[in-house]
């Protein structure tokens, strides 16, 4: 069994003894015991922040508590805390704080820090609970998909505006219908892959094919390989209730479960009939090393 908490805390703590020098991802996932793709994901969903999100807001927090407390020069703190110019840092800071950094250093007399996290509060542990979301788990054989797919990132919430204008062009462009050898019409996969080290990956909308070999090669295509998987049913208006139950899965469910995630692909499977507009039905799988008895 895998303690995530104590794995996500070590990677905390070792981010805040090294808040004023250059942290390492690599190094990082390897203080949390993690292949790096499943900690960045795993870090997101357990503290609502990506790693790089998290690292930029207790730098720019502790840079801010520097400006009020201290006359140290400006620039001497932007170095300090890894920025490499005046510049960057103070283009950073007014996104932060709506002004410039000697603006801040003369009209504030207060500064809201941005904490250091402590996963173990309560608020983390249940930071996505939703006792609604029942899981399953089953075993797949092999089987081949082909679609449509999008480069997109977990950072700045990029994948929210990349994955929707997909789904859009998709269905409304008919693109299914340049896919040869469909098995299931009446159903179709949202599949997730190649996650990176900077939490880029690609998404695909995809249908169960008979045969890649008469898939293009531009197009998407994938074999989700034979295994087991823990299947959360997401119902509700979507994508809303889509959205709550990744966070349930990635957030809360797996870290306080038994269970391991294995190296693989998550998809959603949609049926067409139950796709309704406030109380539609989406399974979503995630793979798993073992499967034991609840």
């Amino acid at each position: 069994m895998i303690d995530y908490f104590s794995r996500i805390q070590k990677s905390v703590n070792f981010i805040e003894a090294n808040l004023t020098d250059h942290i390492s991802l690599d190094e990082l996932s390897q203080v949390a015991y993690s292949s790096l793709s499943h900690f960045h994901r795993i870090f997101a969903f357990m503290t609502g922040f990506t790693i790089k999100e998290y690292i930029r807001k207790r730098r720019m927090s502790v840079a801010a508590h520097e400006l009020l407390c201290t006359s140290n020069n400006i620039l001497d703190i932007a170095l300090k805390y890894q920025y490499n110019t005046h510049e960057t840092f103070t283009r950073a800071f007014n996104k932060a704080y709506g002004m410039n950094p000697l603006q801040f250093r003369k009209t504030k007399r207060e500064h809201v820090l941005f904490n250091k996290i402590n996963i173990y509060d309560t608020k983390y542990k249940n930071l996505y609970q939703d006792d609604s979301i029942k899981v399953r788990f089953v075993t797949f054989t092999k089987f081949m998909v082909a679609g449509f797919s999008t480069n997109t990132s977990l950072e700045n919430n990029q994948a929210t505006k990349d994955i929707p204008v997909l789904w859009e062009t998709f269905f409304k462009n008919k693109l299914y219908e340049k896919i040869t050898g469909i098995i299931h019409p009446d159903q179709f996969y949202g599949v997730y892959s190649d996650l990176d080290f900077h939490n880029n990956f690609t998404f695909a909308i995809c249908y169960e094919i008979n045969n890649l070999k008469n898939i293009p090669s531009d197009m998407y295509q994938n074999i989700i390989v034979p295994g087991n998987y823990a299947v959360f049913t997401a119902k509700g208006k979507m994508p809303d209730q889509l959205i709550n139950t990744w966070h349930y899965i990635y957030g809360n469910w797996l870290p306080n479960s038994k269970y391991e995630r294995k190296k693989g692909i998550d998809f959603e499977l949609y049926n067409n009939v139950n796709m309704q507009d406030d109380q539609s039905e989406v399974d979503i799988y995630i793979p798993l090393k073992i499967v034991q008895d609840s």
